[in-house]
């Protein structure tokens, strides 16, 4: 007689040691009077055995196992470190993002509660008007500088007025001074008042 899927179960269970003592004893009758039983059980033992020695030379040995704790610990502190270094290096690149952020502010705002700076051009030269303070701004009379360059863009003469008006008012004879010396090197002329 074959052997059919719930003889194959009764078996298996028999090789796990969970079947019922009761249920054992049939069994061991069965398989000394039905020969195909009993030839079904030794190849489930064959091959319980074939699968228990693959596992076996599957498992690592100890020095196996103490290398890979070693390397697993090596990785988790090298984790670790990367991870506090990273956090500090966080910290740091914050803090200086925000220092960088202070200073741009502070030096685009630094004009802003100056009156905008004034400019003109007179004799290959050039006139700025900037506000300035002497020591402290007083906001209520700022200074403005007029600043005379010359062609290298040096400071050659600074003059000082208190009001935008009077700036404007020095920039504007400078400029008429400097065209009508200018008119006067061209008809080959030489003025007491040329510089």
């Amino acid at each position: 007689m074959p052997v059919n899927d719930s003889d194959l179960e009764l078996l298996h269970a028999y090789l796990d040691g969970e079947l019922p003592t009761a249920e054992c004893e049939g069994l061991w009758r069965r398989l000394a009077s039905e020969r195909e039983l009993k030839t079904e059980l030794d190849q489930l033992r064959a091959d319980s055995s074939l699968r228990s020695m693959a596992w076996n030379s599957l498992e690592p040995d100890d020095r196996t196992m103490v290398r890979l704790e070693a390397n697993i610990m090596r990785a988790t502190r090298r984790e670790d470190i990367m991870g506090w270094a990273f956090n500090g290096l966080r910290i740091v690149a914050s803090a200086a993002a925000l220092i960088l952020f202070g200073f741009t502010v502070g030096w685009l705002g630094r004009d802003r509660m100056y009156a905008t700076p004034i400019s003109g051009i007179a004799s290959g030269g050039s006139q700025q008007v900037v506000p300035t303070s002497a020591g402290t701004m007083n906001m209520t009379s700022p200074q403005y500088n007029v600043e005379m360059l010359d062609a290298n863009g040096k400071i050659v003469k600074i003059f000082t007025a208190h009001s935008e008006a009077e700036a404007m008012q020095f920039l504007q004879e400078l400029k008429s001074h400097s065209a009508m010396q200018n008119s006067g090197d061209a008809s080959g002329g030489s003025g007491p008042d040329k510089f």
